[in-house]
């Protein structure tokens, strides 16, 4: 089943969607003694983080890491990670899972990423819940993280993308496989722009977008302005 929550302004969105994670991790510190959150980019994923922030979350019980990441030094201001981390510093004190940089070829970097996460977690196949909360925004092509319409990747952990477009050209991202692992799933999607591919992916049936690919294993919700709420 799939949840839809709608909005006036990004701001009142990326407040709930906070609010509703929080909830979330709190819990599952609760259930199993930590909690594994994966993080997104983008304006309203940023702004999410800003959000978080504020609600003082036990950082040293949350597992972090960024779905998708392009492949640049570690310095660079294009890294979701940098963004992350000016949006909500204290993230680089814990437990912060970072995508290898450049320095090797991006499918090196995506085999070692993916051995270190099969280490950890098992076999991709496994129907079993690794995540707790997955956080991903949508383009208006309705990509989420970095796999894009009309792409193919091989079943693994992380996948690389050549051919981004979108600069970076080289980007590193969680597969499907490994999205579907989250207990939960939240996108934030606003603005006209997105609001056919939106309500593709939330209808589901027949849309063939990335974001209709991806939801939780316990509940998938959607955190919409009303641009995109309107004719759903």
């Amino acid at each position: 089943m799939i949840e839809v929550n709608s909005f006036s302004n990004n701001q009142e969105l990326t407040a709930k969607a906070a609010q509703d994670a929080e909830q979330i991790l709190l819990e599952a510190i609760a259930e199993r003694g930590k909690a594994r959150l994966v993080i997104t980019g983008g304006t309203l994923g940023i702004q999410i983080l800003s959000d978080l922030r504020k609600l003082g979350l036990p950082l040293e019980k949350i597992e972090i890491m960024v779905g998708d990441e392009r492949f640049v030094p570690l310095d660079h201001a294009d890294r979701n990670e940098y963004q992350a981390l000016e949006a909500w510093p204290e993230l680089a004190n814990f437990n912060l899972r970072r995508f290898p940089a450049t320095g090797r070829p991006v499918d090196a970097a995506a085999d070692a990423m993916s051995r270190e996460l099969e280490a950890e977690f098992g076999g991709i196949e496994s129907p079993l819940p690794c995540f707790d909360l997955v956080l991903l925004g949508m383009g208006p092509d309705g990509h989420v993280a970095s796999l894009f319409p009309d792409k193919s990747h091989a079943v693994s952990w992380v996948v690389a993308e050549h051919a981004s477009p979108k600069p970076p050209s080289q980007r590193l991202s969680l597969s499907y496989g490994a999205l579907n692992r989250s207990r939960a799933v939240f996108f934030l999607a606003s603005g006209e722009a997105k609001r056919e591919a939106a309500q593709c992916a939330i209808a589901k049936a027949d849309c063939d977008l990335p974001a209709a690919m991806v939801g939780g294993l316990e509940l998938t919700r959607w955190y919409v302005d009303s641009e995109i709420s309107r004719g759903l």
